[in-house]
Formats: structure tokens, sequence, C-alpha cells
């Protein structure tokens, strides 16, 4: 379980960091920064992952009750 929520957290951030990256790439076409800070994408990371933790623990007590 541990490495499926290690593989999990490393596809989510490589997600985010490939978001970014999209987003330097139009805020040199535009001109202005509409990239991510930081802070930002941790947070993006952080609810990302939240939701994959409440989905597994759903799934958990779901296979419990059966």
């Amino acid at each position: 379980m541990l490495a499926k929520m290690k593989k999990k957290l490393q596809d989510v951030a490589d997600k985010h960091a490939e978001r970014n990256l999209e987003m330097k790439r139009v805020s040199e076409i535009l001109g202005i920064d509409v990239s991510f800070t930081d802070d930002e994408i941790m947070q993006s990371i952080e609810e990302d992952m939240l939701t994959y933790f409440e989905q597994m623990i759903i799934e958990e007590a779901t296979s419990w009750m059966k």
C-alpha cells in the first residue's frame, strides 16, 4: 500500500510540474506571468492527495463491510 501511495504522490507531483511548465510557456507568449507559485503547486498537490486518501479510505471501508 505504501508503494502505491508513493507512486501516486510522484504521479501527482509530475502532473503539476508539467502543468506549471506549460503555464510558463504561455507566460512567455502572453508576456505576463500566469505560472503557479511553489505554494500554489504544493496546495494543489495536497488537495489531490487528500482526495486520493479519501477515496482509498472509502474503498477500504466498503470492502470491510462486504
